[in-house]
């Protein structure tokens, strides 16, 4: 114990007839509170002020003194945690967050190496936006969402698939969704419900054999007995015209769309197509058989 040249006090210990020797420096070993700027510390180590280290913070497991948990810094302007003796997650300089990964390749990314041939990423980034990746590691193949602009955009394999654009219209296989729903390609699946307009370039329905069974002659067909009507859509005011499904239902219950319940709630209309196809030609019919007779 003594003072430096340069007015510094300090505390060393040594053995009194060598400088050479240092042994390590116990400060109450049989108990008691250490405090550094403070006359009452409160804790082991009580420090008024702060702390610097240049290399590391932590404890060894009692169980493994080789495996350490530690706090340190891994570069300038930089802190990580570790645990097993391997970093675990690191803060840069830059402010981002880094779990599992020593790159700063986003604002904050998350990653996680289960073998050779399996990762798995979650990076989120002005340049990425949010992209997950389970195969091969590679983000040019990658599942992302990001923002472009104001609009949300899903891509896979580096093409963008979904996009939901400032004015909330949801865009699938287009960029510029032009409503509420915009699909740009092709649709196959069971049952799919609108409220509003559906616009398409064409509309395909299954009518193979392949998928038919007990098919026999339409017959008994009148489309007089059907009502056209004029009406004006609640909530709207849109004038338009069409059928009633409730007065459609009794008739050609074919043609309408039953809710769970067995509501009528819409009506087949590309399947009237095929009623007056049948009335066109009994009607022709019946016009050849006058014309036989006169």
């Amino acid at each position: 114990m003594g003072v430096l040249n340069a007015g510094h006090g300090w505390i060393q210990a040594q053995r009194t007839d060598t400088l050479a020797t240092t042994y390590n420096l116990l400060l109450n070993p049989n108990g008691g509170n250490v405090g550094i700027g403070t006359t009452s510390p409160a804790y082991a180590l009580d420090v008024n002020g702060g702390i610097r280290g240049d290399s590391w913070i932590g404890r060894s497991n009692i169980a493994t003194p080789t495996a350490d948990a530690a706090l340190f810094r891994p570069a300038d302007n930089s802190i990580a945690l570790s645990t097993a003796n391997t970093e675990r997650a690191r803060i840069t300089a830059g402010g981002n967050l880094l779990l599992g990964t020593t790159s700063d390749a986003a604002g904050f990314r998350f990653s996680t190496n289960a073998g050779a041939s399996t990762n798995g990423h979650l990076i989120a980034g002005s340049t990425t936006g949010i992209y997950s990746n389970w195969s091969d590691g590679t983000a040019t193949d990658s599942p992302q969402v990001g923002g472009i602009g104001n609009a949300l955009v899903i891509r896979t394999s580096s093409t963008e698939r979904v996009r939901i654009d400032s004015s909330g219209n949801f865009g699938i296989g287009t960029t510029s969704p032009g409503a509420l729903l915009h699909v740009q390609g092709s649709y196959s699946g069971s049952t799919a419900t609108f409220t509003g307009n559906v616009t398409a370039l064409s509309l395909t329905e299954t009518s193979t054999i392949k998928m038919k069974d007990n098919i026999r002659p339409l017959d008994n067909i009148s489309v007089t007995t059907l009502e056209p009507v004029r009406f004006t859509w609640k909530g709207t005011e849109k004038e338009d015209i069409g059928l009633i499904a409730e007065q459609v239902a009794p008739l050609y219950p074919e043609l309408v769309e039953f809710d769970t319940t067995g509501e009528p709630i819409g009506i087949h209309y590309t399947k009237l197509t095929v009623l007056l196809l049948k009335a066109i030609q009994d009607l022709t019919a019946q016009i050849n058989d006058i014309r036989g007779h006169t």
